[in-house]
């Protein structure tokens, strides 16, 4: 698909600029819908940097269905593995959007300035096509470093139905393309078995997610976003909050803005692959949950010289700004984030809270 996408994009509430260029940047052209960065524009000598976009909308074609068809994440792609499975360091490349339109390198001069001590040959280089994602890049390997599986037990932790996140398409027909196509987002409650992953599935969601609870339809987290080729892009500016399940049962949050989600549904809207989260997080919130998880690993990282550390690492990681953008000169104070993930049909059964997080060791 050839075409401008200049929107902002949401899931929980996701927000992202547009515009390219130096200074402060934002989203240029859109890319074609399938999930990753591939070529906006025409692909000739004068069409520019590629970078990679969501898909534009397509026609106002008003939905045809009835009900909300929901999906649930069936697994995460946090950037140590390809789309197959495979290991492959390079994996996170791959994973997220251009979110401040710049086709970044340690040699750029119209970024936000490093963390005192950072490294632009660290923080600075993209992924394909402009591709950012200092989180799959920095932020990963730490994690892997205090844990060695930890992309695995994120995803050993939602094949036993613990939380993930729950997107229901509202009044999805059988068509290709629709706009607005009305999402509302949950975050699900420990189904308590392992999921069969057959559509059968049936989710109780976190009241915490709900305006006026028991209403499922009162979601906090609510785009009016599009369908275009059997992939949804979630539309208009939101925050995106992701609760990834890690060692310990430790709940580690990513509370994302200036984010895009987008996944590509099969022919019959039975699941969903290429799904992608792209957004920016807080350096000083990513800290903080790095420091909880270490500490749940280990008493001893609560503190000390080996967790001021792992803190120094991450906040030279810091590669954006916590809006999306650039802005030549000022001090980076968030890290871009760029994850996979695939989700299947599920149902949404009612309202539940969520038992008690395990008891942080560092208070």
């Amino acid at each position: 698909m050839r075409s401008h996408w200049r929107g902002i994009v949401v899931l929980g509430t996701l927000g992202i600029g547009c515009g390219g260029g130096g200074g402060k940047g934002g989203p240029g052209d859109a890319g074609p819908a399938d999930g990753g960065a591939t070529p906006d524009a025409a692909n000739d000598e004068d069409a520019g940097p590629v970078h990679a976009r969501p898909p534009a909308p397509g026609n106002m074609t008003a939905p045809d269905g009835s009900g909300v068809t929901s999906f649930v994440v069936q697994r995460w792609y946090l950037g140590g593995v390809d789309r197959d499975g495979a290991a492959d360091p390079g994996a996170w490349q791959e994973y997220g959007y251009d979110i401040d339109g710049l086709i970044s390198t340690p040699d750029s001069d119209d970024l936000c300035a490093p963390v005192s001590g950072g490294s632009p040959d660290a923080a600075y280089p993209d992924g394909r096509d402009g591709i950012d994602n200092s989180f799959g890049r920095n932020v990963l390997p730490i994690l892997v470093g205090i844990d060695a599986s930890v992309e695995a037990t994120v995803n050993g932790a939602l094949a036993v139905g613990e939380t993930a996140p729950l997107l229901s398409l509202v009044q999805l027909g059988d068509g290709a393309s629709y706009r607005p196509m009305l999402a509302r987002a949950y975050a699900t409650v420990d189904l308590g078995a392992a999921p069969r992953w057959d559509g059968t599935d049936a989710f109780d969601v976190d009241p915490a997610g709900l305006v006026n609870p028991p209403d499922l339809e009162s979601a906090r987290a609510s785009y009016p976003g599009y369908l275009v080729d059997d992939t949804w892009v979630s539309g208009t500016p939101a925050d995106f909050e992701i609760t990834l399940t890690i060692g310990g049962g430790h709940l580690f949050h990513l509370r994302l803005s200036a984010a895009v989600v987008t996944m590509r549904l099969d022919a019959a809207h039975e699941s969903a692959d290429m799904g992608t989260v792209s957004g920016v997080v807080r350096t000083e919130d990513l800290v903080a949950e790095l420091r909880a998880y270490a500490g749940g690993i280990d008493p001893g990282f609560c503190s000390g010289p080996a967790i001021d550390g792992i803190v120094t690492q991450v906040e030279r990681a810091s590669d954006i700004l916590s809006d999306g953008t650039q802005d030549a000169g000022s001090p980076c104070d968030a890290i871009s984030v760029g994850l996979g993930f695939d989700a299947v049909l599920a149902l949404r059964s009612g309202v539940r809270t969520p038992p008690d997080p395990p008891i942080d060791p560092c208070l």
